[in-house]
């Protein structure tokens, strides 16, 4: 499913300005970036652990350390989970610190790189966070149970394009902007309806987004342009 820019597009079909994420609390930022920056899966999901109370969260965390389990995994369960439990917005905003960390591991685990560098981490917690909160706030039934679908989404948008580091925040913000305006792309990335096409469509004009052509040349004066369309 590919969104095309909203009524918010401007004239020019530029894209809108993307707003700055809101301040998160310090201790939950803090705690979802340390926890992210672990040097593997098991030690960041004990370090998770630590700083829960006995509950749904905690019990699908311990679950994964016994099963040994990786992020993208955990992800998977604790989002179903939270969903089929009817979790509360304020109980999900308690578990937003634990989605970020998990959410950030799986992004960067998919995209290369096994240890996380603590400085990305740290840029990318607060965008994350802020697109758990988008996901609550649109008042979708369950809507936490998309967060899964949103990052493989990006993944798919990153690997295709050839994004990665700090590049990955404007387009995940994007991303959120348009889950926050359409209730049932919630519902599709959830898996409760069909996402016929890959949310992968950056709005016009957005040249950071775009891939460059690629060129090779072949024994002599004759070059070869390759430009996605």
């Amino acid at each position: 499913m590919s969104i095309a820019p909203g009524p918010e597009t401007a004239a020019d079909g530029a894209a809108p300005p993307i707003a700055e994420p809101a301040a998160e609390p310090a201790d939950d930022a803090s705690d979802a970036t340390e926890a992210a920056a672990s040097d593997s899966d098991d030690a960041c999901f004990r370090q998770l652990l630590d700083g829960l109370d006995d509950g749904l969260v905690a019990d699908q965390i311990r679950s994964a350390l016994d099963q040994e389990l990786d992020s993208e995994t955990l992800l998977d369960r604790l989002a179903e989970s939270l969903a089929d439990e009817g979790a509360t917005d304020v109980e999900l905003g308690h578990a937003t610190p634990t989605l970020a960390a998990i959410t950030i591991r799986h992004l960067l685990q998919a995209l290369g790189a096994d240890q996380p560098e603590p400085a990305l981490v740290q840029e990318l917690t607060p965008t994350v966070m802020a697109t758990i909160r988008t996901l609550i706030e649109t008042g979708v039934p369950g809507a936490i149970q998309a967060l899964p679908g949103l990052a493989r989404q990006l993944i798919h948008r990153a690997a295709r394009d050839h994004i990665g580091g700090i590049d990955l925040i404007p387009v995940l913000r994007w991303m959120a902007e348009r889950v926050a305006l359409d209730p049932d792309l919630v519902r599709r990335l959830s898996g409760r309806e069909p996402l016929s096409r890959p949310l992968a469509t950056a709005p016009h004009g957005a040249a950071k987004f775009r891939q460059q052509p690629m060129r090779c040349r072949i024994d002599g004066p004759v070059e070869i342009i390759i430009v996605r369309r």
